[in-house]
């Protein structure tokens, strides 16, 4: 498992020692911090890393703006929020913007670090099952339809989530 590169989002400089030391003693790499939305937009697209860890609360913007720029450079980045904040409608909201974890503050070490783990699994599941039962599903499912249709059906081109 390569290391995974993470970028603290938080206006607190007490949070962000907090949340890197956590991370640092755990095998993680601290890839850069923001605070702000231009932050978050420049490390992100300096640094790529494959996760970040959200405060709800910044100066000038919100933690769901920062996801949405974050997205747009790349979707394929990990949003776990770190924030006081919790109620219904933020919840709600971080389940449309693809938000993966909710860690509340203040930031319990084991709680977060289960988080991440839990990100890192699913990331690690899904790549191994591509990689090994993509042809059994394909020759499964060509079987099945060859079958349904009474006919020969072939792939003219393979297409890749």
């Amino acid at each position: 498992m390569e290391k995974k590169k993470i970028m603290i989002v938080d206006d607190s400089s007490f949070s962000i020692a907090l949340i890197r030391d956590i991370l640092e003693q755990n095998g993680y790499e601290v890839v850069g911090t923001a605070g702000t939305l231009d932050e978050v937009i420049e490390v992100t697209t300096n640094q790529r890393p494959s996760l970040v860890t959200m405060d709800m609360t910044l100066l000038g913007t919100d933690g769901f703006e920062c996801t949405k720029a974050i997205h747009k450079i790349d979707p394929s980045i990990k949003v776990i929020v770190v924030s006081s904040m919790m109620d219904e409608e933020i919840l709600y909201e971080a389940k449309k913007l693809h938000i993966v974890g909710y860690v509340q503050k203040p930031v319990d070490a084991d709680e977060l670090i289960r988080s991440i783990e839990q990100v890192v699994a699913v990331d690690e599941l899904f790549l191994f099952l591509q990689d090994h039962y993509f042809a059994v599903f394909k020759e499964a499912l060509m079987d099945g339809m060859n079958r349904m249709t009474k006919s020969i059906i072939t792939y003219q081109d393979e297409y890749r989530c």
